[in-house]
């Protein structure tokens, strides 16, 4: 156990880790919705994501909002883009209701989507 030195204000104890030891992150950073169909999702975020880690995403579309789990298909890096590198990251549904599905299915029908014209 390390001992307070001076100058040390927090309130509790920490160890020191001897070795490797290795633990995750995760923001909450809304990224936008790139297309969108029943079986995934393309986004655009600030940091990149490794290939095939899964997560749970907080998805929110017009009038439906649900947590899916996606596999994390493929990271495409968009150079040159105004506030610095950003990242096309293709997620494919692992887990996801099936009223979550049914509507995003309709919303693909109508061609109102996150990412498209008109």
């Amino acid at each position: 156990m390390k001992t307070r030195t001076l100058g040390d204000r927090r309130a509790t104890v920490r160890f020191d880790v001897a070795g490797e030891v290795w633990g995750s992150v995760e923001t909450h950073e809304p990224v936008p919705i790139r297309n969108i169909g029943r079986g995934g999702m393309l986004v655009e975020a600030p940091q990149p994501l490794k290939p095939d880690q899964v997560l749970s995403i907080h998805v929110l579309l017009p009038g439906h909002e649900s947590i899916v789990e996606g596999q994390v298909r493929h990271v495409t890096t968009i150079h040159g883009a105004p506030s610095g590198n950003r990242y096309l990251i293709g997620f494919k549904f692992v887990t996801i209701e099936s009223n979550t599905s049914e509507y995003i299915a309709r919303l693909v029908a109508a061609g109102d989507h996150p990412g498209s014209e008109g």
